[in-house]
């Protein structure tokens, strides 16, 4: 999600570019003519204050659309370096929750049932620990390599890295069950029933 004041001035960029503002200011500048000025300045002014302006909106999809295609490229890296780590159960496990997350963002569900109630952040703060944990993984494997096998110091990184593997694999199996409950009630269409989700899902995230 883009940061407020990152949208701020990005608003301000995009707005004093746009042509209703751009033209009157470029032509009072050539011309000489202060009024043009004041009426691009007017123009500026009016579109900061209004919310709801269609250059928020631009500007909003805009950013989010490139923090996503960063976010993407950072996993993608991420996933060729798990490649080569000598452990299958990273990259699937980043593969899998890469999926679910994905799952769980774009359902319908998340909005009309959970959305409202923090769901899905709490899940995306889920996965993000998850993909930090993955990440220290790469950091200890690079220093169990350079200690002596069978020394006690690589033994006891070979644990700490296995309990971060453990935990990673937990967080998987908690992001599919709340994927699973969402799309059970999907196709149950039973929303009577999205209080007593809204709750067993707030017990799967309780410790996010």
């Amino acid at each position: 999600m883009p940061r407020r004041e990152a949208f701020k001035q990005r608003v301000m960029i995009e707005t004093a570019a746009s042509l209703p503002v751009l033209i009157p200011t470029v032509l009072g500048v050539t011309a000489g003519g202060g009024i043009l000025v004041l009426i691009g300045g007017g123009i500026w002014a009016t579109r900061m204050m209004s919310p709801q302006s269609d250059i928020h909106e631009k500007t909003w999809k805009k950013m989010a659309e490139e923090e996503e295609r960063k976010e993407q490229a950072r996993l993608d890296a991420l996933s060729e370096h798990l490649e080569q780590d000598g452990d299958h159960r990273t990259e699937s496990a980043l593969s899998d929750m890469r999926q679910l997350i994905h799952s769980l963002k774009t359902s319908e569900l998340s909005a009309n049932v959970v959305q409202s109630e923090g769901i899905v952040d709490k899940a995306e703060r889920l996965f993000e620990a998850s993909v930090d944990m993955l990440e220290k993984t790469l950091g200890v494997n690079a220093t169990i390599s350079g200690l002596s096998r069978g020394s006690s110091a690589r033994a006891r990184l070979e644990e700490q890295r296995e309990h971060m593997v453990t935990e990673v694999l937990t967080n998987v199996d908690r992001l599919s069950s709340i994927v699973a409950k969402m799309q059970t009630l999907g196709a149950t269409g039973d929303f009577d029933s999205a209080e007593g989700l809204r709750a067993e899902l707030e017990s799967d995230l309780e410790i996010v």
